[in-house]
């Protein structure tokens, strides 16, 4: 499924983005793309290592004039609950070119995978990131739920959606990320 939207940008005028998921001849122009968003290679590092690892469960492209401008991640998580393990998923890492931040190209990344995406059988959805901007596409602090990030850094950017009614009920535990995070950390 591609969309093909159209904003009103308050730097650049009219901007024309293309949405869709990310096809493999997307790989270098991801890879390129997170090290100039980060100024580091290691996200596109990151995600490198999770498609090559298989668990790179979604992955969604913006191009502007057939350029990749924009992308985001998605992967296993899992919430170790005194109950059990329960399959959740991650989001990680969003990038977008700097000429196109604050555009709301992030926003239109996360709504196409919200619409197009099968993540029915995840209850939650987790995120480490800016705790300014998460917020505004739903997520919460995951600690006012009892649920916590496993190397325990900075609550206040450890953040939770749900992906289904009432996947947060009674839940309380500690999140850990695929291993790969820590592998290029």
């Amino acid at each position: 499924m591609t969309i093909l939207l159209r904003t009103t940008s308050l730097f650049r005028g009219d901007l024309e983005l293309l949405i869709r998921f990310a096809e493999p001849q997307d790989q270098n122009g991801i890879f390129g793309l997170n090290e100039l968003a980060f100024g580091r290679p290691d996200e596109g590092r990151l995600v490198d290592a999770l498609r090559r690892a298989g668990v790179l469960t979604h992955s969604v492209v913006a191009l502007e004039q057939g350029q990749i401008i924009g992308h985001v991640g998605f992967s296993p998580v899992l919430l170790h609950e005194p109950s059990g393990v329960t399959a959740c998923l991650g989001l990680a890492p969003m990038a977008v070119h700097p000429r196109f931040q604050h555009q709301g190209v992030g926003r239109a990344m996360y709504v196409h995978w919200r619409q197009h995406a099968n993540y029915d059988s995840f209850p939650l959805l987790f995120v480490l990131g800016h705790p300014t901007y998460y917020p505004l596409l739903g997520f919460e602090r995951a600690d006012r739920y009892g649920l916590h990030w496993d190397q325990g850094d900075h609550p206040e950017a450890f953040m939770v959606q749900e992906l289904q009614l009432g996947g947060l009920g009674n839940r309380h535990g500690k999140v850990s990320f695929h291993q790969v995070f820590a592998e290029i950390a």
